[in-house]
């Protein structure tokens, strides 16, 4: 798989958005069983949450290959405040926004120690992945390039936030996708204790501007793309 077939946009549409309800039942459900597939008969994975949201996605062709879903606030909250008694909007909450529901599809997690994200392969053994700590790395490791569908879904979501005058973005984070998104220039910080212990995911913050500077300063490369195809208006001042 070549990640140069792979191209990012906003899921429109009913029959898209039935293919990213899928990929997320075939992942969620079928692989890694976190839902019981007796609640989901149809093989689709829908929660309230998904009618006020929108769904950054992957396409390999015209296949949904990964998908990422950015909650705006509703007469229903955020996910977070369902599962963090604690729970405060960070900021005004028609400038805040949840990221959940990130889904990868298999054939883009082929490496033997890849888990949900494909996280490990990116990770020292430290954080929960397969680098070394210390020792330089082996050449079958220097040549592993960024997590590009991940990094691709968050680019759409950022570039939406922008037009939809979003600031503030809430996130549950997988402990080791938390790492990956930190290694990678996305510098959530945690705002509560993990959920269910320190190896639990983890309540995250992060604000756009935050992230716009963070990216500027240490990954310029990274930042670029973001910014790519951003129309001028919701561009930062520099």
């Amino acid at each position: 798989m070549d990640a140069r077939d792979v191209r990012f946009t906003i899921a429109d549409g009913s029959r898209t958005l039935r293919a990213v309800h899928r990929l997320r039942y075939d992942v969620y459900v079928r692989e890694f069983g976190f839902f019981s597939p007796v609640k989901h008969t149809d093989d689709l994975l829908v929660d309230a949450f998904d009618g006020a949201g929108l769904h950054p996605i992957a396409l390999e062709g015209d296949e949904v290959v990964g998908a990422l879903r950015l909650v705006l606030h509703s007469e229903r909250g955020f996910p977070l405040a369902h599962v963090l008694p604690s729970f405060r909007c960070p900021g005004p909450p028609e400038k805040t926004a949840e990221l959940s529901h990130l889904v990868i599809d298999k054939r883009w997690r082929r490496r033997r120690e890849d888990g949900l994200f494909g996280a490990e392969g990116y990770l020292t053994v430290a954080e929960g992945g397969v680098l070394p700590n210390h020792d330089p790395l082996p050449p079958v490791l220097k040549r592993r390039s960024r997590p590009i569908i991940i990094l691709g879904l968050l680019r759409t979501a950022y570039q939406m936030s922008r037009r939809l005058g979003i600031e503030w973005w809430l996130m549950l984070a997988e402990k080791r996708l938390h790492a990956l998104l930190n290694r990678h220039g996305i510098p959530f910080y945690q705002m509560a204790d993990p959920l269910g212990g320190p190896d639990g995911p983890r309540p995250s913050l992060l604000t756009v501007s935050e992230l716009e500077a963070h990216l500027k300063r240490l990954h310029d490369s990274v930042f670029d793309e973001f910014l790519e195809g951003l129309e001028p208006q919701y561009r930062p001042k520099s």
